[in-house]
């Protein structure tokens, strides 16, 4: 598909809101990657508010770990967000790579690798006032330094950005009660929202440290190979959320345990800030000399 300056080559991914398509752009060496959203579906009562917010949000934020948007474009028919193009896709599709051709997760040193810069990303919207709320790891984009390193999933000579920010919100002064986001990787207390149906509650909210159990979850599933939870189903995972129950492998280092306890409190107040998170001894010490 060609829409004035740019063609859309083939398509790299696809989401609920739209495909994505490699993008070459007249005149241009470089490489972009074009998401194409249906106007119907961009302009229904349903979704028209997380479209426009996520435009708004997008032209504001600047970050080195965010995945820039350079252009919008449209037709009759569809919108287009031109964004960067990150070589080496998402950081689920590495992991599921890296584990098919290593036998196994991902090392603390590279989990400790790509941490540090989420954090960094998290702090900057935090600080913002910006709750992403859809933190997965589907909605984390990979740029290897090289071919080579692409081809080899060398995960330390990569850089690692946070996408789609399709349901991010300002922080309100009020805590927030809209059920979104990716259940695996919800709050809890999204969780508990999710089973309340729609029904209000005062005792039920959250804040931006529904970004933070997010990480943690991630964070887990970097390290394992595998979700935190272990269900076949909504009403499964929600039984399994609410015992709040986890196991950590054995042979892991105390700082990573440490890390990962500190997301993942079920009560947010109790959880590590991005910030003090970013000053753990997990992130701030060598690898080598992590204790048992």
């Amino acid at each position: 598909m060609i829409v004035d300056d740019i063609t859309m080559t083939k398509c790299i991914g696809k989401g609920s809101y739209g495909e994505v398509y490699l993008t070459i752009k007249k005149g241009s060496s470089e490489s972009f990657a074009t998401k194409r959203i249906d106007k119907k579906l961009a302009n229904s009562e349903k979704y028209r508010k997380y479209f426009d917010k996520e435009r708004e949000l997008l032209n504001e934020l600047d970050h080195k770990n965010i995945v820039k948007l350079l252009e919008i474009k449209q037709n009759s028919k569809y919108i287009f967000l031109i964004k960067e193009y990150c070589n080496g896709g998402s950081l689920k599709n590495c992991l599921e790579k890296y584990i098919e051709e290593y036998d196994k997760p991902f090392s603390q040193e590279i989990i400790q690798h790509i941490i540090k810069q989420l954090i960094e990303v998290i702090k900057y919207l935090h600080s913002i006032n910006i709750i992403h709320r859809n933190i997965k790891l589907e909605n984390i984009l990979v740029i290897f330094d090289t071919e080579e390193d692409k081809k080899k999933l060398n995960m330390l000579k990569s850089t690692v950005k946070l996408n789609d920010f399709f349901f991010a919100t300002r922080k309100t002064n009020t805590s927030h009660q809209t059920v979104i986001g990716s259940p695996f990787h919800m709050d809890p207390v999204i969780l508990e929202l999710l089973k309340a149906k729609g029904k209000q509650s005062p005792n039920l909210g959250y804040d931006e440290k529904a970004d933070i159990w997010s990480l943690g979850s991630i964070c887990y599933e970097m390290l394992t190979g595998k979700t935190m939870f272990n269900a076949d189903n909504l009403e499964e995972l929600m039984k399994e959320a609410e015992k709040g129950r986890y196991s950590l492998p054995f042979n892991i280092s105390e700082e990573i345990a440490s890390f990962i306890n500190g997301m993942l409190q079920y009560e947010s107040d109790e959880r590590l800030s991005a910030e003090e998170l970013s000053q753990h001894p997990f992130l701030t010490k060598n690898v080598k000399d992590f204790e048992k």
